[in-house]
């Protein structure tokens, strides 16, 4: 995988730089050409994706043909030089989120394609926008040839369109706010392409900018985000991983209020402000979301409720006595209204019951309920219910 290039705009360097320096006794040179600007203090300091990239990640590969395991010390921009046959190992916990360090190695790989805008390009306005087929070519080259994950692929699929979709947004804000300048025209904002940007794709960018309603939902944004007075303390590592770590140093299963004290309390063990202790992880969710669980929880995994729809009916997984005992009292329901359809047709047929009928009578009143509430029955074990109602 190509290194990850950091965005500098040229231009702003070179002015900052100017600003700083002191008045030259000669006419000031002309602007030298952007494809080589001269470094500054700040262009030295490796972004956050760079010290991911950079980063080596202790994980464990298997190696599927011989059935052996073995461990590697992996960077995320090397993760196509992993040898053909070997698949990262990626564990999940029970909220159906990556944990470990193959979980860092993951989100990193992930902020590495979000912010190539050749995998997913910056020229569509919103994530939906994108079409399926770019993600689809990752999962296919990428995603489901280097890592081996232990959970169902629908909830390896979501996870990887949260984590992408967030990153390629942060992405395109930071690239806005780089090369966005109040003193140049609009014309002369998509003349200075980033590096690793097509022409096309930026020009369609800086449109979109410049839409009026698009200024007016970024001063929403401003604004919405100005009431956000609750900071967490996670750092770059997820809320999911830093649970599961603690939960192995205590032994323990560590809930939803656990978690919050600790991402949202200082070392000294001070919460971050007043409003963070008031709230705690009560009150109304986010629709989708799950406070104090981090990127990936949703609610019909993390209350353990998720519901199939089957002909009007719900099915719950939060218990299973009282699923099954509901499930017994619908199929003796259903039994009960079948005999008594099957005495009606036998009254208006003589008696008789018709023989393309016979066969789905007999069917219909004999099914009885498993223990488990009926073999073929859905539950909330199904990845794709958890899909569609997430």
């Amino acid at each position: 995988m190509a290194k990850k290039k950091r965005f500098r705009n040229p231009l702003k360097s070179i002015r900052e730089s100017s600003s700083h320096a002191p008045e030259p006794s000669v006419p000031e040179p002309t602007i030298p050409d952007p494809s080589i600007p001269e470094p500054t203090e700040a262009e030295t300091q490796p972004s956050k994706v760079d010290q991911d990239s950079t980063h080596k990640w202790p994980v464990k590969a298997i190696d599927e043909e011989h059935n052996i395991i073995k461990t590697l010390k992996l960077r995320a921009k090397e993760i196509h030089d992993v040898p053909d046959g070997l698949r990262i190992i990626v564990d999940f916990d029970e909220h159906y989120r990556p944990v470990g360090n193959a979980a860092g190695l993951l989100a990193s790989v992930c902020g590495i394609v979000a912010t190539n805008s050749t995998l997913f390009p910056i020229c569509y306005e919103k994530w939906p926008a994108l079409p399926e087929s770019y993600f689809k070519e990752q999962w296919r080259s990428l995603f489901n040839l280097r890592f081996y994950f232990k959970v169902h692929e629908d909830y390896v699929k979501r996870y990887l369109m949260q984590s992408i979709n967030r990153k390629w947004r942060e992405h395109r804000i930071k690239l806005w706010d780089e090369f966005n300048d109040p003193a140049l025209s609009k014309t002369e904002i998509i003349n200075n392409v980033p590096e690793g940007v097509s022409l096309d794709h930026w020009a369609l960018f800086v449109e979109y900018r410049f839409k009026p309603e698009t200024q007016e939902q970024c001063k929403r944004n401003k604004e919405n985000k100005a009431k956000q007075l609750i900071p967490h303390t996670c750092g770059a590592k997820s809320v999911a991983r830093r649970r599961h770590e603690l939960q192995l140093e205590t032994g323990k299963s560590v809930g939803r209020g656990p978690m919050w004290n600790l991402i949202h309390k200082r070392k000294d063990g001070r919460y971050v402000n007043d409003k963070a202790k008031e709230i705690g992880y009560h009150g109304p969710e986010h629709s989708g979301r799950v406070r104090g669980l981090g990127l990936g929880a949703v609610p019909t995994v993390a209350f353990k409720h998720t519901t199939t729809r089957l002909s009007g009916m719900n099915f719950g997984s939060s218990d299973a006595g009282s699923s099954s005992t509901y499930l017994e009292k619908k199929v003796e329901n259903i039994q009960s209204q079948m005999q008594a359809l099957m005495a009606f047709v036998c009254s208006n047929q003589g008696g008789n019951v018709p023989q393309e009928l016979s066969a789905f009578f007999t069917n219909s009143t004999q099914q009885a309920p498993d223990g488990d509430g009926g073999s073929g029955m859905p539950n909330g074990s199904n990845p794709n219910s958890n899909l569609e109602d997430a």
